[in-house]
């Protein structure tokens, strides 16, 4: 199947999952919920439109692990509550790491040219997409602390030790991603 395809109908499958579980949060009273599943929604049509329009689009298969990651996060963690199980979230944010590195690394090629793993240190590289990750980790802590302050959510435990271990575990994935990365490109720069 045609990744764009792909990339379409599981957008279009997360988002009616999205819309009905925000539906049904909003009748049964749980706003909290229903806001998160609103918020959601946006995030989705925001993808969407950047897909579209942006020169930066993602490629599309990273794009549909970035919706399988949503549906992770919101549909099996907040609305299903998956996040009572043990080392959920600790999964999803070493996940996150992963992807963050992916995309530091998709951008760094996008701003700089295909050519700039060739002009560009490995250290200098490792410590960008190391640097990107934690950037990344720390505005979602952030927008974690924002829905705890200022909208009721209860996404940080009220406890510094699940900011710092979310941190952490996005650099342990971002390591990885860095580890693996330098492995693959080893690999084909010896025609293995």
């Amino acid at each position: 199947m045609h990744t764009k395809r792909l990339e379409f109908l599981i957008w279009s499958f997360l988002l009616i999952f999205v819309f009905l579980y925000t539906t049904y949060f909003f009748s049964s009273g749980n706003f909290k919920k229903g806001f998160m599943g609103i918020m959601t929604i946006g995030l989705l049509a925001a993808i969407a439109l950047w897909q579209r329009k942006s020169p930066l689009a993602l490629p599309a298969p990273f794009a549909v692990l970035l919706y399988m990651f949503i549906f992770a996060a919101i549909g099996m963690g907040t609305f299903m509550g998956f996040y009572r199980f043990f080392g959920y979230d600790d999964l999803l944010h070493f996940i996150s790491g992963v992807m963050s590195g992916y995309a530091a690394w998709f951008l760094l090629l996008k701003l700089e040219g295909d050519k700039a793993a060739e002009w560009l240190s490995r250290k200098f590289i490792i410590i960008y997409i190391l640097a990107f990750v934690m950037a990344v980790a720390g505005l979602w802590e952030l927008l974690e602390f924002a829905g705890d302050t200022f909208l009721s959510f209860n996404a940080q435990g009220r406890d510094h030790t699940d900011t710092m271990m979310d941190m952490f575990d996005g650099l342990l994935g971002g390591t990885l991603f860095c580890i693996l990365f330098f492995y693959v490109r080893k690999k084909r720069r010896n025609g293995i």
